[in-house]
C-alpha cells in the first residue's frame, strides 16, 4: 500500500535530516560535495511536491491557517535552500573544507 501523504513527508524530511547530518560530519571533500547534491536534490523534489499537492490542499481546506502553515513551511525551505545556494558559490561546505 502507499504510504500517505504524511508518511511520505514524514520520510522526507527524515532523509533531509540524515543527508545534512552525513554533509556536517564528512571529512572529505568528495564526500561533502556527495552529501550537499543529495541534500539538494532531495529538498528541491520535496519542496516542488508540496507546493504542488499538499500547500493548496492545505489553503483549501485549512483557510487562513493553512495559507499561513504553507507561507511558513516555504520560508523554511527557502532558508535551506539558500544556505545551500550561498554555500556552493562560496565554496564553503558545512563542518569545515572547502568545495
Amino acid at each position: 500500500m502507499a504510504p500517505t501523504i504524511s508518511e511520505a513527508i514524514a520520510a522526507d524530511h527524515a532523509s533531509l535530516d540524515l543527508y545534512a547530518e552525513n554533509l556536517r560530519t564528512a571529512t572529505e571533500d568528495a564526500e561533502k560535495v556527495r552529501w550537499r547534491n543529495q541534500l539538494t536534490w532531495t529538498l528541491a523534489r520535496h519542496a516542488i511536491s508540496e507546493e504542488l499537492t499538499l500547500y493548496p490542499a492545505m489553503e483549501k481546506h485549512l483557510g487562513d491557517e493553512g495559507v499561513q502553515l504553507a507561507k511558513t513551511d516555504k520560508e523554511q525551505h527557502q532558508g535551506v535552500s539558500t544556505f545551500l545556494s550561498d554555500s556552493v558559490e562560496q565554496g564553503v561546505m558545512v563542518g569545515g573544507g572547502s568545495g
